[in-house]
């Protein structure tokens, strides 16, 4: 590691906290509308996951919204958690689709400023270390919720080799995380074969039914 160069990640990112949408403002899944990006989106010990239930915004809110537009390797990071069940404080979420998402309060938007200095992809991975997990962690103040200011973020410090190690350390990560993220779509898709079985047999008794018939 003795290449490797310390920085404070407001060296290398710039910070956005997220705007509190009030739940007037949610309206039906359109071609007009944009998806509130809020922790559900976040997986336990780090990754993306499709909320159950997903809230959408009109793309003509009724301000600007193009600060917390979510752009694509943009990093999201919970900061909010509740402090007798510590679940996903700290960790994170990479964006891959480009102008899905606006930002929603209580997360955090990391957006690397530098592609040539920090390759985002690294980043991310590193993001969900644990041992930087549990540093921000500690940085979290006590009551009914447990909550990451945005000085605790921007100040905490990484490590980062040079970027022709940061990329093809996040190339073999990426290709497993894709493979993992594959198998669970999988997975789902077997569950969703498996259920319509289950209900077209002894629900809706569709081999009696055709049987009789």
């Amino acid at each position: 590691m003795t290449n490797f160069t310390k920085y404070r990640i407001s060296e290398l990112c710039e910070f956005t906290n997220g705007f509190s949408f009030k739940s007037g403002d949610y309206i039906e899944k359109s071609k007009d509308t944009l998806e509130v990006f809020r922790m559900g989106y976040i997986e336990r010990g780090g990754g993306f996951k499709e909320d159950s239930t997903p809230v959408f915004v009109p793309k003509k809110y009724n301000r600007d919204l193009s600060k917390y537009l979510l752009q694509k390797d943009d990093v999201l990071i919970a900061m909010t958690d509740m402090k007798n069940n510590v679940a996903i404080l700290g960790n994170t979420a990479r964006i891959k689709d480009e102008g899905r998402f606006v930002l929603n309060q209580r997360v955090g938007c990391l957006r690397v400023k530098d592609k040539n200095l920090l390759d985002p992809t690294f980043f991310y991975f590193y993001s969900n270390f644990k041992p930087h997990v549990e540093y921000l962690r500690s940085r979290a103040n006590s009551g009914v919720q447990v909550n990451l200011s945005t000085p605790s973020i921007k100040e905490a410090k990484i490590l980062v080799p040079p970027i022709l190690e940061q990329k093809a350390i996040a190339s073999v990560l990426g290709t497993l995380d894709d493979k993992i993220e594959n198998n669970h779509q999988m997975n789902k898709t077997l569950e969703e074969m498996a259920c319509t079985i289950f209900k077209s047999w002894f629900v809706d008794f569709d081999p009696v039914q055709a049987k009789v018939a």
